[in-house]
Formats: structure tokens, sequence, C-alpha cells
């Protein structure tokens, strides 16, 4: 099973999720509170193993997006199903693989979906604080991915969280 560290913020956040094997890391761009490009080239300096992702802003538009993949390590971009085909085929050149925030799978892409599926391209948004480790290795998804920023949690609070999940999960 693969995972995906989503909305990435800071270098521990990183760091745990190169440590937990994670497929890969993702940074939220073109909203107010993003991450620099600065700030997102000092994090993955001191973090290897993930491929990264650039987590799209819906409606972003594909310039911006380009600028970050003329300075960055881009494995792939994830964006909104409204926004796929327009950026596709803008960035139709560029050498990254997608991922589509939908229930439906488009070809050729990977899916971001809100619900545990077993699709064979399907990354499942789980929440280690409320997820069932159990329902999740019964479904047996091709991924998973947990959101960095969680509001309700201190940073030792959600590592802890964290642990216990991917003890549960077996991964640690």
């Amino acid at each position: 099973m693969k995972i995906k560290f989503n909305n990435i913020r800071n270098l521990a956040d990183a760091r745990y999720a190169a440590a937990t094997m994670a497929e890969w890391i993702g940074f939220t761009v073109g909203l107010p509170d993003s991450l620099p490009i600065g700030k997102i080239q000092e994090i993955i300096g001191w973090c290897a193993g993930p491929k990264m992702v650039l987590e799209a802003a819906e409606g972003i538009g594909s310039d911006i997006l380009y600028s970050f993949l003329q300075v960055l390590p881009v494995d792939g971009i994830e964006v909104e199903k409204s926004d796929f085909k327009r950026l596709h085929s803008e960035l139709i050149d560029a050498p990254v693989f997608w991922i589509v925030k939908s229930e439906d799978t488009i070809e050729n892409t990977f899916s971001h979906t809100l619900h545990l599926v077993s699709q064979s391209n399907s990354i499942c948004r789980i929440l280690p604080k409320t997820s069932f480790p159990h329902a999740i290795l019964d479904c047996n998804p091709f991924g998973i991915s947990v959101n960095c920023e969680d509001a309700d949690l201190e940073d030792s609070e959600k590592l802890e969280v964290w642990n216990k999940f991917f003890e549960d999960l077996e991964i640690f």
C-alpha cells in the first residue's frame, strides 16, 4: 500500500513521511497561506525518498504551476477534477504524473478519493484519528493519504496518533 502525506507544512512532517517510506509528499500551492517556493526547496533538501507532488488550489493558472516546475523537482501534480482537462492540456509536456481529486477513474491518472476503495489507482483519504486500520487492511487500497494540517492536534499529539495508526497498519 502506497502512502501520501498531504499539505506538508514543515520539515518534521516531511521527515516523518520519509520514515514511513511514503511514496509521495504533497505541498499545497496557489492559496494565500501556501508555502513559498524557497521554503519547499528547503524542506525537500532535507528529505530524501518520497516523490514530490504539487497540490494545486482549485482554479490555479498553469503559469503558476509552470513556475514551480521550473524550480522544484516535481514528480506529480494533484488537481481538482474541474481543472484537470485544462491544466493537463496546458502542461502536456510536463514530465509529471497526475492525481485527480475525484471518485471517478480518469485514464492514466491516480484518483484521490474521500472514500475507502480498493481500485488499482485510487489513493484514499483517511483520518488517523478516526479511521480503523482493520477496515483499511480489509479494503486493501492502492494507496492512502494523510493530511498533515490538522487544526485539532498539536504536533506532539499528531505524532502520537500517527505512530499508533501506522503501528496498527503494521507499517512500523
